[in-house]
């Protein structure tokens, strides 16, 4: 029955986000300076170069630089690095199995920090629920850290992560 009820809470969180406005107070943007979509944001960061090389081999870069207010919880190159070196590399020959790991890293909504502290789950693009978790101090998505939040984009908003998240 406790599952059931955080199921509807996460749906009604999901069906209000749409009415929501979002806060973006991330890092700073200097004047004049364009944001660029969530791909231009990711691709010009050293520390998320991995996740970089991952959607252009998934051939989602344009996907993702088209799609609106989303949402990307981006692995740090660190958190790829925790992966065994033979699995990292099976995992970046298989396209399928490589874009269904990227699709499970990001929303089709636009979620400020602030509004996932008071969410159970978001749905990802794969079609699947990831969990939310804020004790007061850090918020979790399933069992990683977010620690780096509201990255602004153009076409939507970036959080990292320390660990990568596993449909």
């Amino acid at each position: 029955m406790r599952s059931i009820i955080k199921l509807v809470n996460a749906l009604v969180a999901m069906m209000s986000l749409s009415i929501v406005s979002p806060e973006t107070k991330a890092q700073p943007v200097r004047a004049g300076e364009p944001l660029g979509t969530v791909m231009d944001v990711v691709s010009r960061n050293e520390k998320l170069q991995t996740l970089s090389k991952a959607i252009k081999i998934a051939d989602m870069g344009e996907t993702l630089a088209h799609m609106q207010n989303i949402t990307i919880f981006a692995p740090t190159n660190a958190a790829f690095a925790q992966w065994p070196d033979e699995e990292l590399g099976r995992l970046f020959q298989n396209k399928a199995a490589l874009t269904s790991l990227i699709e499970f890293h990001v929303s089709e909504q636009r979620i400020s920090s602030k509004e996932a502290e008071q969410m159970d789950y978001v749905m990802t693009l794969l079609g699947k629920l990831a969990s939310l978790d804020y004790d007061g101090t850090d918020l979790l998505i399933d069992d990683a850290r977010i620690i780096v939040r509201d990255i602004p984009a153009s076409n939507g908003v970036i959080h990292v992560i320390d660990t990568v998240l596993e449909p």
